[in-house]
């Protein structure tokens, strides 16, 4: 197993969360397991039926319930599934559907360990969903629908609104296309191997929350979003989240979510971001991703949590951390930017606030690329009993700022100069695994992960290594004693 799994296992264990890979299967019905590369695996139970659906060579006249009698619309295949079933319904590789979306779903499954799982059969490409809806896929309302549901290897893409696409439409951005929104409450929910690219945004929260309590079990592993934007002065997100108790985000990659420079009023804001965790959420687990390009944050975890070993490059905010007890370790912060020339930014990890105590630790924050106002590691005003100690804070204009009380900010190595090589980007990360010297094409090979392209040298986990190497550390070594 690999160790992030093991992390993550360990985690979703102290915070109660569901562990699909722990639980044994039931007898006659379906079960959801992770196998030694970290994927989630399924096993289809004797009484579980399985709905096909291919667009190249299905038709809804069809039964459907085989690969060489596949029905053709997503719609159609939604209607045979059962409610409160563990069904599946598999989408074809390879095939395109253009103007269908799952939309609103009218079902939900049995339980944790027994869900729905929508996913793919045969070999290519992931299934693409070209969108023009309201909603590519989603819940809504004071019912179950939505609930324990794996949404699972399937690509969705609002081709309307890409401006390199030759069907761009300005009348398009007019109204709302979300990838996704969930409104219900969940108890338990998989997102695994999905890409979402250049819908106004993606959320998942539960507005009843007073009545019902808060979502929990949401599970988001290896998925990318990407290029999510508003032009018409609305807030956008590469994922919104409100009103969830647990929160697991392990190896995604959220990248240039909340402005998109060729589009007439999708200009960067201080409102749109790759990632808002609102702080009536509880403590999320955010571990290996990636947070790259975003409008204004990266990562805003508003009621903290569990951050670790994620990559955070050219965000004007890295990291937003406040709220409940939590810990910040082990991270990369590099090449943080200003909004624009209005909105100064430059910040790596702003505690802000805090009920504490944040812990921020063994994290490696290098070359701040913003305005003067930047910091490494702000403790806002108000933060009390928090503590930045063994990070390695190099080329940042003002490292440290403690504008709280009774904070711990030392020991700490700032700005040493006997490094092995203090200068590695993720630029030079990509040379040394035979790519171009840029970000941009770091990038674009990432958001091309997938389950059957997955590459471990275009995870986050892998970029830290090598630039904690050139700072001569390890996961789980110690800044140099000369540290101040």
């Amino acid at each position: 197993m690999p160790r992030s799994t093991g992390i993550l296992i360990a985690i979703l264990l102290s915070v109660g969360t569901t562990v699909p890979s722990l639980r044994a299967a039931p007898a006659a019905t379906s079960s959801v397991n992770v196998d030694s590369s970290g994927w989630t695996i399924f096993t289809l139970g004797a009484n579980s039926r399985t709905v096909y659906v291919s667009s190249s060579s299905g038709s809804d006249s069809k039964h459907g319930f085989s690969p060489n009698a596949p029905v053709a619309s997503i719609a159609k295949g939604l209607s045979l599934l059962r409610q409160g079933s563990a069904d599946w319904l598999l989408l074809k590789k390879g095939d395109t559907w253009r103007g269908q979306q799952f939309g609103v779903l009218p079902i939900h499954g049995r339980s944790a360990s027994e869900p729905i799982l929508i996913s793919t059969f045969g070999t290519g490409a992931r299934p693409l969903i070209e969108t023009n809806g309201s909603v590519a896929v989603g819940s809504l309302g004071n019912n179950q629908n939505g609930d324990f549901i794996a949404l699972v290897g399937i690509e969705f893409y609002a081709y309307l609104r890409d401006p390199n696409n030759p069907n761009f439409s300005a009348a398009a951005l007019a109204r709302q296309q979300a990838g996704f929104q969930f409104l219900n409450k969940i108890n338990w929910f998989l997102m695994e191997d999905c890409k979402f690219s250049f819908y106004d945004g993606n959320a998942i929260q539960y507005p009843n929350v007073d009545t019902g309590g808060m979502s929990k079990n949401v599970i988001l592993r290896r998925n990318v979003f990407e290029n999510s934007y508003n032009s018409n002065g609305g807030h956008s997100q590469g994922l919104y989240v409100d009103n969830v108790a647990n929160l697991v985000l392990e190896g995604n990659l959220f990248d240039h979510n909340g402005w998109n420079s060729s589009v007439a009023g999708a200009n960067p804001t201080v409102f749109n971001h790759d990632l808002y965790i609102q702080t009536t959420s509880g403590p999320a687990t955010l571990i290996d991703n990636i947070f790259a390009n975003a409008s204004s944050h990266g990562a805003q975890v508003r009621n903290g949590g569990i951050v670790s070993d994620n990559l955070f490059v050219h965000d004007p905010i890295e990291l937003l951390i406040g709220g409940t007890a939590s810990a910040v370790s082990d991270n990369v912060f590099t090449d943080s930017n200003d909004i624009d020339s209005l909105n100064p930014r430059g910040y790596a990890i702003d505690v802000n606030p805090s009920k504490g105590p944040i812990q921020i630790h063994r994290n490696i924050i290098v070359r701040g690329a913003g305005s003067s106002d930047g910091h490494g590691i702000l403790f806002a005003a108000g933060t009390v009993g928090n503590a930045a100690t063994h990070n390695i804070i190099y080329g940042w204009k003002n490292p440290i700022v403690d504008n709280g009380i009774a904070n711990v900010t030392s020991p700490n190595s700032i700005d040493l100069r006997d490094y092995p090589d203090a200068e590695r980007s993720v630029e030079r990360y990509n040379v040394s695994i035979g790519g171009k010297p840029t970000l941009s094409d770091f990038l674009a090979e990432a958001r091309k992960q997938s389950r059957d392209n997955w590459r471990p040298s275009y995870t986050a986990r892998a970029v830290n290594e090598y630039i904690r190497a050139g700072f001569g550390t390890d996961l789980h070594d110690q800044p140099s004693a000369k540290a101040r």
